[in-house]
């Protein structure tokens, strides 16, 4: 499955979810509802797209071996 382009909620178009402290423009383009701001802090694994209407998020599902997910989990990461 590729990157979904409505919300399966309610149908409305997704926007992109950014992360990092906005500048003046980002702050322009999220006002314009052309994105959404995630927050100043980056972590691991966090949604890309997004509804402004009913807040469904995507994340990208992670192709992690068992290995890996049991670090991760362990390391309180994933659930």
């Amino acid at each position: 499955m590729g990157t979904p382009r409505k919300c399966p909620e309610c149908g409305t178009k997704l926007l992109r979810i950014v992360y990092g402290m906005p500048g003046p423009d980002l702050f322009d383009e999220a006002e314009q509802g052309k994105v959404l701001l995630g927050g100043c802090c980056i972590s691991f694994n966090v949604p890309t797209w997004g509804c402004s209407h009913c807040g469904w998020t995507y994340a990208r599902p992670l192709n992690l071996t068992d290995e890996e997910k049991l670090r991760l989990e362990v390391l309180g990461y994933l659930d």
